[in-house]
């Protein structure tokens, strides 16, 4: 069998257009809004760390006052459950009460020393706080939340905190170059209840 150099050159090129073309669709579907279960629960899926213990948690609220609840990670059980649901944008929650609740992403006010902040889930009718409300949706990553300028959203941590289970905070360095060792970068994923 005998091929020519323009042959071979044009082969060449076929083969890298392909490759390229399939990297943009795969990248393209890995980004794509996706429409989650009607009522779900949102569990962890820990990046690059198979052994960690804050895989396979699910997010539930911790009770700090009136309205108020930290975003806390724990092993499935019915006395936890913090069935999510998403409003439009909203990422809110049904705590088998008559008000509803909602993810609030925390602000911070020292952005140059700290890289992640708190994960509220507060009453949204009364009590929501400071911090974004809206801006949640879905892709093959799970939930991810889209915001504006300096906060822009980078992931999930995942880190033993102060309440004596794993706590959820929200990243928004980019360049997140370390975390702590009791934490874990983690996906938020859905699970239909």
């Amino acid at each position: 069998m005998h091929i020519t150099l323009s042959a071979l050159l044009s082969l060449a090129h076929l083969s890298l257009t392909l490759a390229a073309t399939t990297s943009n669709a795969i990248s393209s579907i890995a980004n794509a809004t996706l429409t989650p279960p009607i009522r779900y629960y949102l569990k962890t899926s820990v990046i690059d760390d198979d052994d960690s213990d804050k895989n396979d948690l699910y997010v539930t609220s911790w009770h700090t006052g009136a309205g108020f609840g930290d975003a806390t990670l724990r092993p499935f059980s019915t006395l936890n459950k913090t069935v999510g649901f998403l409003n439009d944008t909203r990422q809110q929650f049904d705590l088998y009460t008559s008000i509803t609740y909602g993810m609030i992403m925390a602000p911070s006010d020292n952005l140059e020393h700290v890289a992640w902040n708190f994960v509220r889930i507060n009453d949204l009718a009364s009590n929501a706080g400071d911090g974004s409300m809206s801006g949640f949706f879905f892709n093959a990553s799970g939930l991810q939340w889209e915001g504006e300028g300096v906060w822009m959203s980078a992931g999930w941590l995942a880190c033993d905190w102060w309440h004596g289970v794993p706590q959820l905070f929200w990243v928004f360095s980019r360049h997140l170059t370390s975390i702590p060792s009791s934490c874990a970068i983690v996906e938020l994923l859905p699970f239909a209840v």
